[in-house]
């Protein structure tokens, strides 16, 4: 067929078949590439989905220890804190699960090496391997004070929770003291409630009070039974708080930091007008306006 023939032959055809061709020519390449695309989409969901299903799974300490009811061992050890000692006590967890939360070693002693908590960097817990290479957790308590025989609180916020400021601080968070387990006790920590403040200005009145506070340790006078002040649900009895108005008077105090820490060791009476922690640690007794100012923060009256 020569070219004139050729082009009268296509002349003759019906444009509607032609386009019909040349559709079905874009459509496939269309649906090539929706084909190519879709599973070029389902190759990166399956790809991010991994990574996010990892993410997720990845161990979080913090995360973990918030949700675990912390059990103590009766077993304590020093560890050299820059120029401390600082006591810290044995946690109760399995070294299998220890394992996955190594993270980076902080010191090594003479059949110890520390480490912090993968993806940590304060001091409140400690991983221990021992020269067996066993694993366990500790907790810290208190610095030693036989030596040195007071430390202020503040001390504790930065050596050991990495917290120099008010900024460091994301919320506190008071709860009733329940240590008065009658009938009646409950039904003041349930009228108590447990509330949490996250406004700037008691946080920084809160940092600015307690940075000051001079702590004994574990060798200082217990002051936290002796009535400095008066409220409306004080007794007349002076000598002896009763369960109420200890229950009252005193609240359990959570402090969660930038960082990820929460602090919750701490316990504050308005009737001594001093903070204490189990374990026999208490401090000196607080100024009388700073004690008026922390019951305004936690509302006791």
């Amino acid at each position: 067929m020569n070219v004139k023939k050729f082009s009268d032959a296509m002349s003759e055809l019906d444009t509607k078949y032609i386009d019909e061709a040349l559709n079905y020519k874009k459509k496939a390449k269309r649906r090539n590439w929706i084909k190519w695309g879709a599973m070029a989409a389902c190759l990166c969901f399956v790809v991010v989905g991994s990574i996010l299903f990892n993410l997720h799974n990845l161990t979080d300490f913090n995360a973990m220890i918030g949700k675990t009811s912390v059990d103590t061992v009766a077993i304590m050890t020093s560890v050299p804190v820059d120029e401390w000692t600082a006591w810290y006590q044995q946690i109760n967890l399995s070294e299998k699960e220890l394992e996955k939360y190594v993270g980076d070693e902080y010191l090594k002693t003479d059949s110890r090496t520390w480490y912090f908590p993968d993806g940590v960097n304060n001091l409140k817990y400690l991983i221990c391997k021992d020269a067996g290479d066993s694993l366990t957790l500790w907790m810290f308590i208190s610095f030693a004070t036989e030596e040195v025989k007071t430390y202020t609180y503040g001390d504790v916020l930065s050596i050991i929770y990495g917290v120099h400021g008010a900024d460091d601080i994301v919320s506190i968070t008071t709860s009733p003291f329940q240590a008065n387990n009658t009938d009646e006790g409950k039904a003041i920590q349930k009228k108590i409630g447990t509330h949490t403040y996250t406004d700037c200005e008691a946080i920084n009145m809160f940092y600015n009070i307690v940075k000051d506070v001079i702590c004994y340790g574990a060798d200082g006078e217990d002051p936290a039974n002796e009535t400095r002040f008066s409220y409306s649900f004080s007794t007349e009895n002076s000598d002896k708080l009763s369960s109420g108005e200890s229950t009252y008077g005193t609240r359990r105090i959570s402090i969660e930091f930038k960082n990820g820490t929460i602090l919750d060791s701490w316990k504050y009476s308005a009737l001594s007008g001093s903070f204490f922690e189990y374990g026999g640690i208490y401090t000196e007794p607080l100024e009388e306006n700073d004690v008026y100012a922390l019951n305004d923060i936690f509302g006791i009256k």
